[in-house]
């Protein structure tokens, strides 16, 4: 259970209002998918995770970070952390490019763990591809990662995945 409650903190970026798919995680962990349900019922039930969708999103709660000897990031009552915001250099600084490599985890992740048409993820993953390549460069171009990003945005609101949506349209300073 805790290696699950882990991993959600991992996948989740410890995000309290991020869900992430359980059978993703058990998928990690190497379970199946009555396995992994399990855990999560269990972690559920003890309040270290709280349901989100009733495809198997989950998401940890206070409860669960404290038992990770974790603290919420952000103010009381605000399920979304203080994000970085991309700057307005003409390239990426340090910090820029971790957080852009960050947020690319989570989305490959949300990606995987969705339900989405082959056109949907594909035109997800060929953005992915393109910041990817963006950051293979000494200088990664701001404009051209913001511009991408706020594509993405785009398309996982359409897809009903407003939040992920949100936080990268935040991320790229486009909201």
């Amino acid at each position: 259970m805790n290696n699950f409650l882990q991993l959600l903190y991992e996948m989740s970026s410890g995000d309290t209002g991020a869900d992430v798919s359980m059978y993703a995680i058990g998928e990690h962990l190497g379970l199946d998918r009555v396995q992994a349900g399990s855990i999560a019922e269990d972690l559920i039930i003890d309040g270290f995770a709280e349901l989100k969708t009733l495809a198997g999103g989950v998401a940890i709660t206070a409860k669960g970070l404290e038992a990770l000897g974790r603290r919420e990031e952000g103010g009381a009552g605000n399920s979304m952390p203080e994000r970085h915001r991309l700057g307005s250099n003409p390239v990426l600084d340090d910090d820029d490019r971790q957080a852009v490599d960050s947020l690319l985890d989570e989305l490959k992740q949300a990606i995987f763990s969705s339900s989405q048409g082959y056109e949907k993820v594909e035109e997800l993953i060929i953005d992915i591809k393109t910041i990817e390549v963006q950051l293979l460069s000494p200088r990664p171009k701001t404009s051209v990662i913001k511009e991408v990003l706020g594509s993405i945005a785009g398309q996982l609101q359409d897809c009903g995945d407003g939040l992920l949506g949100s936080k990268i349209a935040c991320i790229a300073g486009i909201e």
